[in-house]
């Protein structure tokens, strides 16, 4: 899926929107399920896997790390 930049841009906006509100509630407990359920209020409308756990894991090079590469392990409940 390649998005246009104002495409890239508006989901950037929702979503920086939406972490906001999130930051500012009172109540915060970073649990698998909380985790599930912030994917899920972050990216809802925007890709269709919103709020659900990869069965996969991720890795990718970043320019950052020097070329080193970094796993995001999946979660399993």
């Amino acid at each position: 899926m390649h998005l246009l930049d104002d495409e890239r841009t508006e989901e950037a906006d929702k979503v920086s929107s939406r972490i906001a509100q999130i930051l500012s509630e009172t109540a915060f407990s970073f649990s698998p399920n909380e985790y599930i359920s912030i994917h899920r209020k972050l990216f809802q409308g925007i890709y269709k896997h919103a709020g659900k756990i990869r069965d996969y894991n991720i890795t990718k090079k970043n320019g950052c790390l020097t070329e080193r590469t970094f796993s995001m392990a999946a979660l399993r409940n």
